[in-house]
């Protein structure tokens, strides 16, 4: 498992480095106008929302070993290419090829979970792993901009996806039986049903599209109110000392989930609502220094319950579902954050964004609380008579 988290590692590193780096060049170097930077937007997005029945048919046919080699390798070259780039357009092309080849990684990652018994820590430890890069990455990427400039952090970032190959292939020796089942096509696929989209899609729309238009939204609205930038810089500190504080508590206490957990589910995803709720509330207030921060940290316990319920469900599926359903969420997610990203710009009808903040929490609190009574119930129903 180490092996494979290490992989992960790097992959999260990287790509959370690739990020601010791509955004901090297509503005800084390239002098991006805004739909320049909305197009970059689109084509992180894109791959991963079009093409996730596509990603997980590739991981119940092949062999995980070789489709992690191609996906960290693509996105290596890709990354490595940004070095020579010298206009938006044709940045916005390799940030599309570079995403394509990210997309395939979760759903592979998902398709070895079968072989750990642990599934809900194993969860916990990948999401550990992400909040770590998320952490890390702001940190290597600010200093390594400053110093080498950007196109040299994409040359940093190629070659750790290059370095890191041999420790995917010697995942053969551990997972050769894994991976000579994944070899075989499966002529039988798994289908996402109406019952997978009403208990796990509707969850991953609301919390995803709400949490990618809020954290668009969210830099305008305070230098909007004139809210200090220590501020953010506070609140973004406690966020990502909780996401890491919580994930280490799912690693020590988690336990190995029974079902689709839609209790969990249902409390994290309230929680967001009405985080951002209280966001939009306090940001014009006098007392917007002291309780920003604190709501920060509240939505990202939430988000971070949510992020580790669904890890855990996913990864205690076989292999062909695991990797249909990682598939799924990934799709989902970056189509519900693509689509409200694009809404929450056209839709601004004046300089002050917190009218359309309440109404989409709102909205997403209201269909929160109709699938906790009609969905979350009946599964919660279904699981005690299994039981």
């Amino acid at each position: 498992m180490y092996k494979l988290l290490a992989i992960m590692a790097v992959a999260a590193i990287t790509a959370s480095l690739d990020l601010i780096s791509i955004l901090t060049f297509a503005g800084y170097v390239l002098e991006a106008d805004a739909k320049g930077v909305a197009f970059i937007a689109v084509a992180m997005f894109l791959p991963l929302a079009v093409l996730g029945k596509f990603y997980g048919q590739l991981a119940q046919r092949f062999a995980a070993r070789d489709l992690m080699l191609a996906s960290l390798g693509l996105r290596g070259v890709a990354t490595g290419l940004m070095f020579f780039v010298s206009d938006v357009p044709s940045l916005v092309l390799l940030v599309l090829f570079r995403s394509t080849a990210i997309g395939l990684f979760y759903p592979t990652v998902a398709a070895l979970a079968e072989q750990f018994q642990k599934h809900g820590k194993f969860a916990a430890w990948t999401n550990l792993t992400n909040s770590g890069a998320r952490v890390l990455a702001p940190l290597v990427g600010g200093v390594l901009g400053v110093l080498v400039g950007e196109k040299y952090v994409f040359v940093a970032s190629a070659a750790a996806c290059i370095l890191v190959l041999p420790l995917v292939f010697s995942l053969q020796s551990a997972t050769a039986q894994a991976d000579e089942q994944m070899a075989k096509p499966q002529r039988e696929g798994v289908r996402i049903d109406v019952r997978t989209w009403l208990l796990m899609g509707l969850p991953i729309v609301g919390v995803s599209g709400l949490s990618v238009m809020m954290s668009n939204l969210m830099p305008y609205t305070l230098n909007l109110f004139e809210v200090p930038k220590i501020a953010l810089s506070i609140a973004l500190s406690l966020s990502a000392a909780t996401g890491l504080l919580t994930n280490l508590a799912f690693v020590r206490w988690g336990k190995k989930p029974e079902g689709f957990p839609s209790n969990m589910v249902g409390l994290s995803w309230i929680g967001v609502c009405l985080g951002f709720v209280g966001l939009a509330a306090v940001v014009q207030t006098s007392l917007a220094f002291l309780l920003i921060p604190i709501l920060f940290t509240v939505l990202t316990l939430a988000k971070t319950c949510f992020t580790v319920s669904i890890l855990g469900y996913v990864f205690q599926q076989p292999k062909n579902k695991a990797a249909q359903l990682a598939a799924f969420d990934q799709s989902l997610g970056s189509m519900a954050g693509m689509v409200t990203t694009l809404v929450g710009a056209f839709s601004l009808v004046g300089p002050s964004p917190i009218p359309m903040m309440f109404v989409a929490a709102s909205l997403g609190g209201g269909v929160c609380f109709m699938w906790w009574v009609f969905v979350g119930r009946a599964n919660r129903f279904a699981l005690a008579a299994s039981s």
